[in-house]
């Protein structure tokens, strides 16, 4: 095989590695546990993107809880959510986040993780869920 040749087939396989990237809720934890996410991650996004001047489209089309629980957060925190699977219409003078989520439990032991992405930031966060309470087990990771 030739160098050239070689060099393709690299550069494809890390392209079709980065468009499987998977998406949504990946763990199958009480209801609590996703309630004190759900608003914890409303309560961050605030911070970087104003309620009531912003458009939120999820692109997760899963019908699971945390997702539910994550719309009804927005919309009480005074976002407007667009469910859609396309975004069609945009309110005059508001800013519209993609956001996509990945929400796991990496070592099976009670430690859920959720990574955000909102187009120009990427934020993560560990819980640990013990007996009936959930606790964060530290601060919230911000990458541009």
């Amino acid at each position: 095989m030739t160098l050239a040749r070689w060099l393709v087939m690299v550069f494809c396989i890390s392209l079709w590695g980065c468009a499987s990237v998977p998406e949504g809720n990946f763990t199958h934890a009480p209801d609590g546990v996703y309630q004190v996410m759900a608003h914890d991650v409303v309560s961050r996004l605030s911070g970087l993107h104003p309620p009531a001047h912003t458009m939120i489209h999820i692109k997760s089309q899963k019908a699971d809880a945390f997702t539910t629980l994550l719309i009804q957060s927005l919309r009480r925190k005074g976002y407007s959510v667009n469910e859609q699977t396309t975004l069609k219409t945009r309110a005059a003078g508001m800013q519209v986040v993609m956001l996509s989520y990945v929400l796991d439990e990496p070592l099976k032991s009670g430690i859920y993780r959720i990574t955000l992405n909102t187009g120009a930031h990427v934020l993560s966060r560990a819980w640990r869920a013990q007996d009936s309470s959930i606790q964060p087990l530290g601060l919230w990771v911000y990458r541009e």
